[in-house]
């Protein structure tokens, strides 16, 4: 409504200059008595007021004002000619049909036709002008924001790619590191020490559950994401060799809430191994007395949370031990940290994706360590889609 309201403004202000203007110019030049003048002046307006308007229409409709520039000058001539015969048309109707304007003889319909010629030419190139001038910031501006729309997504884009890049290398680095090779060698050198003590059938289950967790290994190698009731079964198989290893130190305990679906939720392969590990070698290995070790998971809408907590020594005491033995973070749990980072800044972008408590008795003193895992929950219709997609993609 305001463009509407606008463009009769200037409509009825611009015609209303103008025939003031042909009015004075005419008494000026003299030969036509004043009412006789002015009663032409106003028959002209009428009829150039529709015309114009009209020829507005016509602009509006063929979107004349949005081609090229050399277009819209053809348009221009186009035009004036015509609405210049259809404004002449118009005034030879009203004054047929209205009988108190002034009669014209056929000279002064050529001396108007000239006229509406020049009117029609300065009313095109006033509006012609006009939505050039309003055009051009618009564009500019439009042109500015596509740009900068443009200049977002290949940020993005490299973002995305350095992230992907990033992941594969953590994968493979991950891979190296999956299974500690001091872990290894105590694995053998216990079931070594059973032999040595004729306790066969000790080193027998040992060996075959040894076998077990490195065949699990090797499958989950192979696999971006497995269940997270596999997950679960590793961890379980594995905190049984520590025990076994560790002479039942401590005990353990696995609970998940019913809210998860263990074999529905995926899980990035043996991402929760390395704070189990370090749970048992660095918080309970040390501990005088008996060690619990509890894994719970939960699920929180779109996260799933899991929490590995022990009642060893604590990170403080474990850490001064570590450095009289000059001993450096672990590589796999490095790399797990990173992992975790990664995942949850593609996925959430949150940044509490991985929270580490100090726990403490009643007395103040260190009572183990808790350790939050908050990753995004993917699911196993999700993983089956991706990987459909990757095989069409490598298959094209």
């Amino acid at each position: 409504m305001q463009r509407i309201s606008t463009y009769w403004k200037c409509q009825i202000a611009g015609w209303a200059i103008y025939l003031t203007i042909a009015f004075v110019f005419g008494l000026l030049s003299g030969g036509i008595d004043s009412t006789t003048l002015l009663k032409a002046v106003l028959q002209f307006g009428i009829a150039g007021i529709i015309s114009t308007h009209v020829m507005r229409t016509v602009l509006l409709k063929m979107r004349i004002v949005e081609k090229s520039l050399k277009i819209q000058v053809l348009y221009l001539f186009c035009l004036t000619l015509c609405f210049s015969i259809f404004l002449m048309a118009l005034f030879y109707f009203i004054e047929l049909t209205i009988g108190f304007f002034i009669k014209m003889n056929m000279n002064t319909y050529g001396i108007f036709f000239i006229r509406a010629s020049v009117t029609i030419l300065i009313w095109n190139l006033i509006y012609f002008t006009y939505h050039h001038i309003e055009k051009s910031p618009g564009e500019q501006i439009e042109k500015i924001h596509i740009e900068n729309e443009l200049k977002v997504q290949k940020l993005e884009s490299e973002k995305t790619k350095q992230l992907q890049q990033r992941a594969i290398e953590l994968e493979v680095q991950a891979l190296r590191s999956q299974m500690n090779p001091h872990f290894i060698f105590n694995c053998l050198n216990a079931i070594n020490s059973f032999i040595l003590q004729n306790e066969a059938q000790i080193a027998s289950a040992y060996l075959v559950k040894f076998s077990d967790l490195i065949r699990k290994v090797l499958e989950h190698s192979q696999k971006k994401f497995i269940s997270l009731g596999e997950e679960l079964d590793y961890m379980e198989l594995y905190i049984q060799l520590e025990q076994l290893r560790l002479n039942y130190c401590f005990t353990f305990r696995i609970d998940c809430d019913s809210s998860v679906d263990m074999d529905e939720v995926m899980i990035s392969p043996l991402l929760l191994q390395p704070f189990v590990e370090n749970a048992i070698w660095h918080g309970l290995m040390p501990k005088a007395g008996n060690g619990l070790l509890r894994i719970a998971i939960n699920r929180d809408r779109d996260t799933l949370v899991c929490a590995i907590e022990d009642n060893g020594v604590g990170r403080q005491k474990a850490a001064e031990m570590n450095k009289r033995q000059k001993e450096k973070t672990p590589l796999g749990l490095r790399i797990t940290e990173e992992r975790i980072a990664l995942l949850c800044e593609q996925e959430t972008r949150r940044k509490d994706s991985l929270i580490i408590l100090d726990l403490k008795n009643d007395k103040g003193k260190s009572n183990g360590t808790k350790v939050i895992v908050q990753i995004p929950v993917v699911n196993q219709s999700t993983v089956v889609v991706g990987e459909a997609k990757q095989n069409v993609q490598v298959s094209v």
